[in-house]
């Protein structure tokens, strides 16, 4: 509620920042996204990070970039861009992987098996990255990114394989890493 009081002067610290100081916007940005995302604001988002991304193009890229690209991303998707998802998810991916970013990878690998999932159909192949990606989240120790990468193997567990002992297993796991994160 606070920040939808705010919504306005964060606006204007963008805005400032898009013209003075970009790489500080797209930090705003990105740590905007749950909170643009949560109260639909996603049409805004885009618009944001589409423009800090591109007023940060010629500067070294950093992690942040690479959660901006995949926050665009998740944007365009929300607005069932799929061409501009798939754009923007390999650009981000190919980032993580250059800088070595394993967050970023991980984000990456789940991503790539929402899409295999959902827009190619290729149930298998999403399996292996989400199993990629959870075991990279693991690796890092990352237990929001646990409980959520936890989501859609449980899910696929319950729907398309109809093992709801392992589902429950799962759903278990990521219940108790959200609870250990105060999530």
């Amino acid at each position: 509620i606070r920040l939808e009081a705010e919504h306005d002067n964060l606006r204007a610290a963008l805005e400032w920042s898009l013209e003075s100081q970009p790489e500080s916007g797209l930090r705003i940005a990105v740590g905007l996204l749950d909170f643009w995302d949560t109260h639909g604001h996603v049409i805004e988002a885009y618009k944001w990070l589409d423009a800090m991304l591109n007023a940060t193009s010629h500067l070294t890229p950093t992690s942040t970039r690479v959660e901006a690209l995949f926050g665009a991303a998740g944007m365009a998707m929300r607005q069932t861009d799929i061409a501009k998802t798939q754009m923007l998810l390999g650009e981000s991916f190919a980032l993580a992987q250059t800088l070595e970013y394993k967050n970023g990878i991980a984000k990456g690998l789940a991503a790539r098996g929402l899409m295999k999932e959902h827009v190619e159909n290729d149930l298998e192949g999403a399996d292996v990255l989400y199993n990629e990606s959870l075991e990279m989240w693991r690796e890092v120790g990352d237990k929001l990114s646990i409980g959520q990468g936890l989501g859609p193997l449980a899910g696929r567990a319950r729907d398309r394989q109809h093992d709801y002992v392992r589902a429950e297993s799962l759903y278990n796991e990521s219940l108790a890493m959200f609870r250990e994160v105060g999530n």
